[in-house]
């Protein structure tokens, strides 16, 4: 009986140095799925070079999160690229939280699972006033630009992924520019511009981004200038040749760059679409009205042909359509009139004390 209680003392004490054999391994193992370090990163989306330690089973393709130490909720996660001796390389996709700090724990995780629907047709709503990058954790946001004009980047479509969508909408009065990664695209263009009161959807292949549901209205881009004088005051005197019309009233302007001075509309390159029109007085013969490039000295379009009895009704001259301008420019109204007519040349007063309206030009930013 001796022998066997010494027997099984044995075996009791060698079980015992095996679990504490097994308890050091299973702990150097879990200490090899993490790691610490205390360079400064900002939470964000992108690149990010950390100094940890070596031996750790961070190899590239496996998924980490990089967290706060003191503040876990505070994350960044992604696959790493990189691991060489210390130097440790991950390409963040999703972010939680913001900030720059320096005190991180690495840990090995999996891949981020798709979205599923967020229940009682919730979406969460995102308010923005200054550059953002739209990031995978935007997935079936509302991101409302609520002021200023300013610039959405996007993360690269590989890393936001296939089928990935958000909707976003510009309820500010600036101008919101969509820039996808690097030389991405978005329905082949490089940039996007969403205007005042405008909205879309905004959807990832993989490789490039498609707007959806685009939702722009025209209007909000237009400036609407015309000559305007106390009511019983004639156009003006018209001469022989070409006349500059007065520009002098900006009824509506909505297109950022736009402005009006010294009777010319100037406007930053784009594609237009115009309506003018312009009366002259009895007796000024043929007449056409010119929308002019001051900048560049030539016709933007010229106006029909009409022409001016000698006795009678006086005629009003149109000209519409579109054009494109590659650099801002300075525009006019130029009338050809054949013969000058003195005081109401240029139109002649109604007198109903209203103000007298005479040359108009409406020009809309074409989206």
């Amino acid at each position: 009986m001796i022998g066997d209680t010494a027997t099984v003392a044995g075996q009791v004490a060698t079980d015992a140095a095996q679990a504490a054999l097994d308890a050091v391994t299973a702990s150097n193992g879990a200490l090899a799925l993490r790691g610490t370090s205390t360079t400064s990163l900002a939470v964000s989306a992108g690149t990010k070079t950390l100094t940890t330690q070596t031996g750790k089973q961070f190899t590239a393709g496996n998924y980490v999160t990089i967290s706060r130490t003191s503040a876990p909720t505070t994350l960044m996660h992604g696959v790493v690229t990189s691991y060489i001796g210390s130097t440790l390389i991950v390409e963040v996709a999703t972010i939680a939280g913001s900030g720059t700090f320096t005190d991180w724990t690495i840990a090995l995780s999996g891949a981020s699972g798709e979205q599923g629907p967020s229940g009682n047709g919730v979406m969460p709503y995102v308010a923005k006033t200054g550059a953002y990058t739209v990031v995978t954790t935007d997935r079936g946001s509302l991101i409302d630009c609520t002021s200023g004009t300013f610039t959405l980047s996007f993360q690269a479509c590989a890393t936001l992924g296939a089928d990935w969508s958000v909707y976003i909408r510009n309820s500010g009065t600036g101008v919101i520019t969509f820039d996808p990664s690097g030389s991405e695209l978005i329905d082949g263009d490089s940039t996007f511009t969403l205007y005042p009161g405008c909205s879309c959807c905004v959807q990832c292949d993989g490789g490039g981004l498609r707007k959806v549901g685009v939702y722009q209205i025209s209007s909000f881009q237009c400036i609407h200038v015309r000559d305007e004088k106390p009511s019983g005051t004639a156009g003006g005197t018209s001469s022989s040749g070409s006349n500059t019309r007065v520009l002098n009233t900006v009824v509506i302007n909505s297109i950022p760059g736009a402005s009006l001075s010294s009777n010319k509309v100037t406007l930053p390159p784009g594609v237009y679409v115009f309506a003018a029109h312009a009366p002259v007085g009895i007796g000024s013969g043929a007449h056409r009205l010119n929308l002019y490039n001051y900048t560049n000295s030539s016709n933007v379009l010229t106006g029909r042909n009409t022409a001016a009895p000698s006795s009678g009704a006086a005629f009003a001259s149109g000209n519409d359509g579109q054009f494109t301008l590659s650099v801002a420019s300075d525009l006019e109204l130029r009338h050809y009139i054949s013969a000058g007519v003195a005081t109401y040349g240029l139109g002649s007063a109604s007198s109903t004390g209203d103000a007298e309206v005479y040359a108009d030009l409406i020009i809309w930013k074409a989206i």
